[in-house]
């Protein structure tokens, strides 16, 4: 057994190789042996001072073969196992700590590139150098930004992914991530010392394959293909070897296919370099060395392009676009102040960018949309300019008006990169006569902005847009992005407008505010590391959950269950998850859906935290997905089973229960509603009877207004007999008066089944209701003094006003006092008193009759109820249940006080005011004059009436009514004073009125074949009739017939039964308004020489556009002197005799009166110039004949036409 003979204890050994050992000793140095233990070497401080110290606590063998030593001193001893040296390296003094205070904390750590990170025993954390054989302390300087933590730490450790961590003396963990950036980044060299470097514009590779870099402080740099700069342009075309302005603020950098190149800068306008036969250039300043017509119309150009013929397009901000053409080796520009005459200079003045495609049509981006043109022409004037701007009502339309650049892509799609509104595409195929169709991609989409500021297309086809901080491959035919940002491999940087380029081989320049970024696009890839992902906490109700929560739902941590069990009322709860990846935790995003809940992945961004609430009892499956640090999304997706119990409720055995619940509850309900049904037979029965009389009552009210027309049509005519015996109108007066009371029950009727079928509407206005009781009453008096009974009326309102309806007033008070007669006998006395009580008037009725039994006092206002069954007086027992109605309905109560044999006492209450009608169905309208109100003012029917024409020329009516018996009445009485023909329907009238031509429709409302509303619509919506007055003839008054009626276009409405002189009025009057409005109309039509506005409320649309019609046709024909009526006709489409009657109809003339006035008229216009003698005047209206002229002149103006041009001039 072979052993090493050390004076002092051993504390550690290596091997360096297969031969040797390193062996330590506490206070004896090191020493090195073979594999035998034979000493090759003895190192001591004594003869190597580089070991700082004979004791040696432990020591760490790193990959290359080398030993790190732990001495009993400050800082770490280095050995080299290839030349056997030894190095001592100490911390700075700053960091020196010394060894009282130091702990042995001494270790080496080694990252997967190949980094050695050692903490000396005294401290001091460095990364070692092995070229230069130092450590470079790791956040050394205290005067570093970037220092945060003393180097002094405990332990070390480097993760999978090549992550620091440290454990300092501050609480917690450090980490460092290192990251390998593919971005290489260059600095334009500002001529401010202060700056870091300057904002680069454009960078233009030519065909040497040199690099042109151009900055906003005025220089050029130019730099061969490998890099080696050639030296910065100057104003003279000579290279500096420093940097120096050049003058020349470059925005854009081409290369025509001669080889020059030309430059559009900002101040300078456009400038031309050829390339010198030596080194340099000879410049060419288009703004300076043109002459005046010929140069740019500006000195701040920004987009350059060569076109597919060689010319030269330069896009100005704020001269618009240039065409630089060489002649003879001669330029001149052409722009919009001197052959774009087309070109919206106004709006789109300011470009950023020029792109052709490959048919030749230029796309210029402006701040104000996009224009595009052909650029095959032949001269600048044809050129037609289309523009394409955001159109907020067009969801198709460009996004945002501020374009910053333009690309055409391989496929020959044109692609814009805007200000706020992301890529928008058009198509390949758009043709710049069609409606543009714009797609975008936003930051909606995946790009991390909408601010796109340049486009470049790599030789793979994808696409990278440069935005303010960022560079993103874009897949277009995906949509899917990569984004690199600070995140990932570039520092914190702004980069600049419409400053990237692809070169040669394939790489991307991309500007800055501080120099460019060159990258390849091959070498550019996703980042590969999958992070893993946890489940780490569950909280119910908002509570941490754990393993040993009492009654807790996990029986082991959250990433080991696989499932949760959860009862029913535990459905509110946060699940909590987190992807591992050290990197740049902050970048991580999260997506998760709960299935079968969600349809797709929902993207929680950063957080990584979801809840739920409310989840219905079943089974779920929690999915949970995440990016890297780098925002790329990985295939690390975890799933967590979550089961909800139901409750006892929700069981099946519980729906059992319910389902036996159920049938009881269904047979108990059937056997309620049989009961029910059958309790309910004979009142449903009773119903019916009821509704079957209340149907029956009022269709036959319908049917009995037109046979009391019949006789109240007669009776009136006849009473209009002055040789009439007293007698006789005696008797007559006592048949119109039943007549009367006929109407009245009809009426009665007719409301007591709209307000059972709830359609009744109150017509109401303030009235005196003292004053009409009192006229009311007067209609009682007669029969009050053939019965001998005293009847009285005492009005105590002073003059109150209430909100009533005066005609259902008048069936409320006529059903009461009626009442009150039928059953008071001779004698006895009947008394109607008004008074005030606080808000309300009040109306008693009370009589001295037979009264009412206790007994039938409950039902008296009941339908069909017959209060005195004793008395032999009939009844149909509807009179008081409509009072009660109708009171209600006014917001007013009724009641009744009765005792047997000594009278009854109505009392009718109505409220002040109308706050109490607000939720009523009122309307306040003005009440159309009754019959008996036409029958007692004879004088008004006096005031509407007119004598007509007599002769041959009286007005000619069509009355049509199905019952021939009315028809001939009204036939005879109204063929006195009109021409009057007939129909028995509607179909047959109509079939009439276009050979007839009738001045007047008197029409039944119902009628068989085609009733009177489908006549009037027709006459209405005829071009040749609709100037034909309407009157209809209805048994009904509700207001839906009537609004009906009104709606059809009928002139009047008049409600049967009628009176004749009535009619006849309102005949007459019809006629006096349409001559005002043929006056009227011939005034608007003739005050100016073109057609006036006609009064739309008075005239029917279609006959406004019949005279507009003619006289467009006089204005187009009024020099023509062969103008004869049958032009006019055939102009309009008419028949002669239709013309002649609707012309007449509408204006009182003939066709040639109209031509003769129309002509006369603007004869009047002409002369009043004071231009045109009276032969010029005569001759231009068609009139030949100067005297003739003259004539018709002086019998329209009352002077000769010489006479009318002195006057008026």
């Amino acid at each position: 057994m072979e052993s090493l003979k050390a004076s002092a204890p051993i504390t550690a050994m290596t091997s360096l190789d297969n031969h040797r050992l390193l062996v330590t000793t506490e206070g004896d140095g090191l020493y090195l042996t073979d594999e035998h233990l034979s000493v090759l070497r003895h190192m001591t401080v004594a003869y190597n001072p580089e070991l700082a110290s004979n004791t040696l606590h432990s020591l760490h063998k790193d990959n290359s073969g080398n030993v790190w030593l732990e001495a009993h001193a400050t800082g770490v001893v280095y050995f080299e196992a290839a030349s056997g040296r030894l190095f001592h390296f100490r911390p700075k003094s700053d960091e020196d700590i010394g060894l009282a205070q130091t702990q042995p904390n001494f270790f080496v750590v080694e990252d997967g590139k190949g980094r050695i990170w050692v903490h000396p025993r005294s401290g001091g954390f460095a990364e070692f150098n092995p070229l230069t054989k130092e450590l470079i302390p790791f956040y050394n300087n205290p005067d570093d930004a970037e220092r945060r933590f003393f180097n002094t730490m405990h332990d070390a450790y480097v993760d999978v992914n090549g992550n620091l961590w440290m454990s300092t003396r501050a609480p917690g963990l450090e980490k460092c991530t290192f990251q390998q950036s593919n971005f290489s980044f260059f600095t334009q060299t500002s001529l401010v010392p202060s700056k870091r470097g300057s904002e680069v514009r454009t960078i233009f590779e030519d065909a040497k394959k040199r690099l042109w870099t151009a900055d906003k402080e005025g220089k050029i740099h130019i730099k061969t293909e490998n890099g080696a700069s050639l030296g910065y342009l100057m104003e003279d075309g000579h290279l500096s070897p420093q940097p120096v302005k050049s003058g020349m603020i470059a925005y854009d950098i081409i290369q025509d296919r001669k080889g020059r190149i030309w430059i559009a800068c900002k101040g300078m306008g456009v400038v031309v370099l050829k390339e010198r036969a030596g080194a340099g250039f000879d410049p060419y300043y288009l703004t300076v060395e043109l002459p005046m017509e010929q140069r740019p119309n500006s000195t701040n150009f920004y987009a350059l392009l060569e076109d597919q013929e060689g010319r030269i397009w330069a896009g100005s901000y704020g001269g618009g676009l240039n065409l630089i053409l060489e002649e003879a080796g001669q330029f001149r520009c052409i722009h919009p102040g001197n052959g774009f005459d087309a070109y919206p200079y106004n709006r789109c003045g300011r470009i950023r960018d020029l792109a052709i495609d490959d048919k030749g049509l230029i796309w210029v981006a402006t701040v104000n949309g996009i224009v595009a043109f052909d650029a095959h022409f032949s001269q600048p004037s044809d050129v037609r300019f289309y523009e394409y701007r955001k159109d907020g009502l067009d969801p198709n339309s460009l996004r945002t008006n501020d374009v910053h650049c333009v690309h055409i892509d391989q496929a020959g799609n044109r692609w814009f990169g805007t200000f706020g509104g992301g890529l928008n595409r058009l198509d390949a195929a758009f043709k710049l006569d069609q409606t543009p169709r714009f797609s975008a991609i936003t930051q909606h989409e995946g790009i991390p902005g909408d601010i796109v500021l340049s486009i470049e297309e790599d030789l793979q086809g994808y696409f990278w847009l440069i935005t303010e901080n960022s560079i993103t491959r874009l897949d277009t035919r995906s949509s899917y992005t990569d984004i690199y940002n600070k995140n990932y491999g570039l520092d914190p940087v702004t980069f600049s407008e419409s400053s990237s380029h692809l070169l040669a081989n394939g790489d991307i320049c991309a500007g800055t505010m501080d120099g460019y970024y060159r990258f390849s696009p091959t070498t550019v890839k996703k980042a590969t590391f999958v992070p893993p992902l946890f489940f780490t906490r569950f909280f119910l109700f908002n509570k941490l959950v754990t393993p040993l929560t009492e009654q807790s739902p996990l029986s082991k941590p959250l990433d080991e269950v696989g499932m949760v069990e959860l009862k029913h009322n535990q459905d509110v709860f946060s699940i909590e998850f987190a992807a591992l990846d050290y990197r740049a935790p902050e970048n991580i995003q999260y997506a998760y859906r709960l299935d079968p809940i969600d349809e797709d992945w929902i993207n929680s961004q950063k957080t990584n935290l979801v809840s739920y609430t409310r989840l219905a009892p079943g089974e779920y499956t929690f999915r949970v997905r995440s990016t890297n640090s780098e925002g790329f999304w990985m295939a690390n997706e975890r799933s967590l089973r979550l089961v909800i119990k139901p409750s006892f409720w929700q069981t099946p055995w519980a729906i059992v229960l319910y389902c036996f619940l159920g049938l009881l509850v269904f047979l108990g309900t059937l056997y309620f509603f049989i009961t029910i049904y059958k309790l309910k037979s004979e009142v449903t029965i009773e119903q019916k009877v009821g509704d079957l009389k209340m149907r029956f009552f009022t269709e036959m009210s319908h049917e009995l207004r037109t046979p009391l027309t019949l006789i109240a049509g007669p009776v009136e005519h006849v009473m209009q007999d002055k040789e009439l015996t007293q007698e006789s109108r005696n008797n007559l007066i006592i048949v119109q008066r039943n007549i009367d009371r006929m109407m009245r029950l009809i009426t009665q009727l007719l409301d007591f089944r709209k307000v059972q079928d709830n359609k009744m509407t109150l017509k109401v206005e303030e009235t005196p209701i003292g004053s009409l009781t009192t006229r009311i009453a007067a209609n009682f008096e007669p029969t009050a003094q053939e019965r001998g009974i005293r009847f009285a009326v005492f009005d105590y309102t002073a003059g109150a006003t209430v909100f009533i309806d005066k005609d259902k007033y008048d069936t409320i008070f006529y059903n009461l006092v009626s009442n009150a007669f039928k059953f008071t006998p001779g004698g006895k006395a009947v008394t109607v008193t008004l008074k005030n009580e606080e808000q309300e008037v009040v109306l008693v009725v009370e009589d001295e009759g037979t009264g009412i039994s206790k007994e039938r006092l409950p039902h008296l206002f009941e339908r069909f109820f017959s209060y005195n069954d004793t008395s032999k007086i009939p009844g149909t027992g509807i009179g008081l249940n409509l009072v009660k109605e109708l009171v209600e309905l006014h917001g007013g109560t009724i009641g009744v006080g009765s005792e047997e044999g000594k009278g009854t006492v109505f009392e009718v209450r109505f409220k002040l005011g109308s706050g109490h009608l607000e939720d009523k169905p009122v309307i306040v309208v003005q009440r159309e004059p009754s019959l008996q109100d036409v029958l007692e003012t004879p004088a008004t029917i006096t005031q509407l009436m007119e004598q007509p024409v007599q002769g041959e020329h009286q007005p000619l009516l069509l009355v049509v009514e199905d019952n021939i018996e009315l028809r001939n009445f009204l036939t005879s009485i109204l063929s006195k004073k009109y021409r009057v023909a007939d129909a028995a329907d509607g179909l047959a009238a109509w079939n009439m009125i276009s050979n007839l031509m009738p001045d007047f429709v008197i029409s039944d409302m119902m009628m068989p074949v085609m009733d009177g509303l489908e006549l009037t619509r027709r006459i209405k919506g005829d071009n040749r009739t609709c100037h034909i007055p309407v009157i209809l003839l209805t048994a009904k008054s509700d207001a839906d017939s009537k609004l009906e009626s009104v709606q059809a276009g009928v002139d009047d409405f008049i409600t049967k039964p009628f009176s004749a002189a009535y009619l006849e009025a309102r005949i007459d009057n019809i006629f006096i308004q349409r001559g005002l409005l043929q006056e009227k109309f011939r005034q608007d039509l003739f005050a100016s020489k073109t057609d006036a506005l006609l009064p739309s409320g008075k005239l029917h649309s279609q006959d406004a556009d019949f005279l507009k019609r003619i006289m467009s046709f006089m204005e187009d024909n009024m020099s023509n002197s062969e103008l004869t009526v049958e032009m006019l006709v055939s102009e309009v489409g008419m028949g002669r005799t239709v013309f002649f009657n609707k012309l007449k109809g509408l204006l009182g003339m003939s066709p040639i009166e109209f031509i003769k006035e129309t002509r006369i008229k603007r004869a009047a216009e002409l002369l009043e110039t004071g231009r045109y003698n009276v032969s010029e005047v005569s001759f231009q209206i068609g009139m030949n004949d100067s005297r003739y002229f003259s004539k018709c002149f002086k019998h329209k103006y009352g002077m000769t036409p010489s006479e009318y041009k002195n006057k008026t001039t």
